[in-house]
């Protein structure tokens, strides 16, 4: 049931994002990028400006900024389906 909510909420929040099926964290619409991938990498690894990134990648400066938003508001989630993927990887702390 968390899982519906939280992809109504994506459709009505969100311009630039979208679920994949059996994903817990969505993508850039249109895209092949996770939205993990632009901010948790490219920003914050990397210490890139989001319009940077969105020159970049190909993207608008709006989805790169939603991709960003979703992730700060999303902390939680994001954190534990990341720890979730790297155990399932084999990778532990």
């Amino acid at each position: 049931m968390e899982c519906m909510v939280e992809r109504k909420k994506l459709k009505k929040e969100y311009n630039w994002l979208e679920y994949r099926e059996n994903e817990k964290i969505p993508y850039v619409k249109n895209s092949e990028l996770r939205v993990d991938g632009i901010y948790l990498t490219a920003h914050i690894g990397f210490g890139l400006k989001l319009k940077d990134i969105a020159n970049e990648k190909g993207l608008s400066l709006e989805a790169v900024i939603e991709a960003a938003r979703w992730c700060q508001e999303n902390e939680g989630l994001l954190k534990g389906v990341l720890e979730e993927e790297a155990k399932e990887g084999g990778v532990e702390d």
